[in-house]
């Protein structure tokens, strides 16, 4: 089975599905990522050209931790996500991408998350797969909005990542550049790891929408 998982920054695929990459790989799946900006404008107090390398590196290094087997970096820029999209036909990429690998689920941001740039990936990911008539499993995954109400009708698919969870926080902590921001999400995605497992019956659990 390939994985593909589409994020909108360095970290947001580690804090969205980083448990389940992990599980994923640990059952010898094949994950592909693709990330679409450097995030060069987080945090501000550090110039944009250092941080784009830094935050590729942390990317790598949080990639090898749970097990990707592939990593694409589309580098559009933070400033000028949704124009650089379109200038660099972000979208002809994707396709090249799926052709690839062919990934039989694809996990992509939730089209209720507050963060614009989130929304953006989502919208992409389905205007893609629509072209393309590709048929796979699509589930979505929260960054920012752990208590998402959309589609709560819509099927659920729940990873028991009880014993891949510290891999995923171990992983979260190789980006030393987004200190300040995983000071705020740290607590969240504990609680949601713990109040999903409840759910599921077990320690941990990551859950995901399927849209498609």
């Amino acid at each position: 089975m390939t994985i593909l998982v589409l994020a909108a920054h360095p970290d947001d695929e580690i804090l969205g599905v980083g448990g389940t990459l992990a599980k994923y790989s640990k059952d010898k799946e094949k994950i592909v990522t693709a990330v679409f900006s450097m995030g060069e404008m987080s945090p501000p107090w550090i110039k944009p050209e250092i941080l784009t390398e830094t935050r590729k590196i942390e990317s790598e290094k949080a990639h090898k931790l749970v097990g990707v087997n592939e990593s694409y970096f589309l580098e559009l820029t933070d400033a000028n996500f949704a124009k650089d999209a379109k200038k660099e036909k972000v979208d002809e990429k994707m396709m090249r991408i799926i052709k690839k690998h062919k990934p039989n689920k694809i996990f992509t941001h939730s089209p209720d998350d507050p963060h614009p740039h989130h929304r953006l990936v989502y919208a992409l990911t389905m205007k893609v797969l629509k072209k393309m008539k590709f048929d796979t499993n699509v589930y979505v995954y929260d960054v920012w909005n752990p208590l998402s109400l959309l589609n709560r009708n819509k099927p659920k698919m729940y990873i028991d990542v009880t014993k891949t969870f510290k891999k995923k926080i171990k992983a979260l902590g190789v980006f030393k550049s987004q200190k300040a921001v995983m000071a705020q999400l740290l607590p969240g995605i504990y609680v949601r790891a713990i109040t999903n497992g409840l759910s599921y019956g077990c320690k941990y659990a990551e859950r995901f929408t399927k849209v498609k």
